[in-house]
């Protein structure tokens, strides 16, 4: 009976083992990103992941919801065709799970990076960019691994002319501060910073003139806008109440009239507004009101709100 008994352990022990190890059917499939963000002749591949790890059938289907933006092959390959959006569908063959991946093919090329920063230099101040080295190797400037340039390191870039716009082929950029060299400077901004749709962060100070355009709108990632200590007249675009990530609006300081927009009520993320000092009238909406701080209305000289009395 007491040899029974180790024979039994081994039995149980190989049938627990062997139920452990039996092929079961897929319950969920996981994509390694659930966006790509390419350029035009990019090539990537979407990776993922199927559970259990023990699924028999472990077979997908890759579709490109439209091919002539982003192709996709039967492994999964993505080549970026043109400029646009789209959605590529991963599905399982067994259990027909599925996972989207956004496809984002953005404008522009390396050639096209290096042109555009090559006209800002033209520009800057301070010059302490080697020419002589290739676009990665000039101090602050960091490329993605598609040679796209993401980030310009400066603490200030203070320019000495206009914008070139050619600004708007840096389509992969997340941040751009830059400051004018006096008050006396007036340069306008160029609408195709609208086009660098993912930029997070705008920053412009000191000088800058004409009317904010309205393209700024289409900066759909953007974070943080602040256009302060300027001589920007008109209107607020009411495009800028798309901007539904930003955080953080300051126009402090310019020469701007009119009516709040009440589309600045769907900027439903920000936690800092910033309008003083400038010649707006009219009613600030009630929403804002009540968000926000009325010090962050106060005009110039106690003009212009009627809801309003910073003094």
């Amino acid at each position: 009976m007491k040899n029974l008994v180790p024979l039994f352990i081994l039995f149980l022990t190989i049938s627990l083992f062997l139920s452990c190890e039996e092929e079961a059917e897929v319950s969920e499939i996981i994509v390694g990103t659930k966006t790509l963000t390419l350029c035009k002749g990019d090539i990537a591949t979407i990776s993922y992941l199927i559970k259990p790890y023990r699924a028999e059938n472990k077979s997908v289907k890759f579709t490109s919801k439209d091919s002539s933006i982003a192709e996709v092959s039967t492994t999964g390959i993505v080549t970026a065709k043109a400029e646009g959006k789209t959605q590529i569908i991963v599905e399982t063959e067994d259990g027909n799970f599925s996972e989207t991946v956004e496809i984002r093919v953005l404008h522009g090329s390396p050639a096209e990076d290096s042109i555009a920063l090559l006209k800002l230099y033209e520009i800057m101040y301070y010059k302490n960019w080697d020419l002589t080295k290739s676009m990665d190797k000039w101090e602050g400037v960091i490329l993605n691994p598609n040679r796209r340039v993401l980030y310009i390191n400066y603490d200030d870039i203070y320019i000495v002319g206009q914008i070139d716009t050619s600004i708007g082929n840096l389509s992969f950029l997340k941040s751009l501060r830059i400051y004018c060299s006096g008050w006396w400077s007036n340069f306008e901004i160029p609408a195709e910073i609208g086009l660098l749709s993912e930029l997070e962060e705008l920053f412009l100070y000191y000088g800058f003139s004409g009317t904010i355009p309205k393209e700024l709108g289409n900066l759909e990632n953007l974070k943080y806008l602040h256009l302060v200590n300027n001589y920007f007249s008109g209107s607020i675009p009411k495009e800028l109440g798309k901007l539904t990530n930003l955080h953080s609006l300051s126009l402090y300081e310019n020469s701007l009239s009119g009516e709040i927009p009440k589309e600045l009520e769907n900027l439903k993320n920000l936690s800092n507004l910033n309008l003083r000092y400038n010649y707006l009238s009219g009613d600030i909406p009630q929403y804002l009101l009540q968000r926000f701080d009325a010090y962050s209305f106060c005009p110039q000289y106690g003009e212009g709100f009627n809801n309003l009395n910073c003094y």
